[in-house]
């Protein structure tokens, strides 16, 4: 029983259906020197349904002081960029390898084209 909890698990968590949304964050982020490093928060931001839920009620004039003012939703953060560090590795070699992304010498992110067709929706 657990090998097959193990393998729904790795599906669930497949770097070819989570690459979209890493895609889609640099689609839209601004280009600076260690910007890659936030990479490696949105997983755990998103796939988590405290902070998913508080980022869904946030506008164009919240910042991240105020959409996590509330600690309780940060505990656990590094466990959980820790989890999914290597899923978020998997995911930007994806993108490097399918030229949507590439990684720059000053370890930034430059958005170059669309490739993926998000086929993985989360419920927000």
């Amino acid at each position: 029983m657990a090998n097959a909890i193990d393998h729904i698990e790795s599906f669930h968590y497949n770097a070819y259906l989570l690459a979209p949304i890493l895609e889609r964050f640099y689609e839209f982020s601004i280009e600076k020197d260690k910007n890659i490093l936030l990479s490696y928060l949105v997983l755990p931001l998103l796939l988590y349904p405290e902070s998913r839920n508080k980022l869904k009620t946030a506008n164009i004039k919240s910042s991240i002081y105020t959409i996590f003012s509330d600690q309780t939703i940060l505990y656990g953060l590094n466990e959980r960029i820790e989890n999914f560090s290597a899923i978020t590795n998997k995911c930007l070699l994806l993108l490097v390898n399918e030229g949507s992304i590439k990684i720059n010498e000053s370890m930034s992110v430059t958005y170059l084209s669309k490739k993926w067709i998000c086929l993985y929706v989360i419920r927000i």
